[in-house]
């Protein structure tokens, strides 16, 4: 399957560059502006190790893919690096 990030969830603020994404939301629909499904990062590597797609959308429109990536032995997901700041994920509205 793929899928769009419409938005992801930081705590305890969304701006804090010391935390992680705990949840990412998602849809199926490229471009849409709410999410269908909510996702815990670990849920999103294995889908991602299963066979999924996902991808965010960067400043441009463009679509990037999500890939998995470990920082001090924890798994994390970012964008593939297309140039554009801030972070493609880190862009993204808070989940309501």
């Amino acid at each position: 399957m793929t899928y769009y990030v419409v938005c992801i969830n930081k705590h305890p603020y969304h701006s804090d560059p010391h935390r992680r994404i705990e949840y990412v939301g998602t849809s199926q629909v490229r471009g849409a502006n709410t999410f269908t499904k909510k996702w815990t990062v670990d849920q999103v590597i294995a889908a991602i190790r299963g066979g999924d797609v996902f991808y965010s959308t960067d400043a441009r429109g463009d679509t990037v893919k999500l890939v998995i990536s470990t920082h001090n032995g924890h798994q994390y997901v970012k964008t593939e690096n297309d140039g554009i700041q801030p972070d493609n994920l880190l862009a993204k509205p808070e989940c309501k």
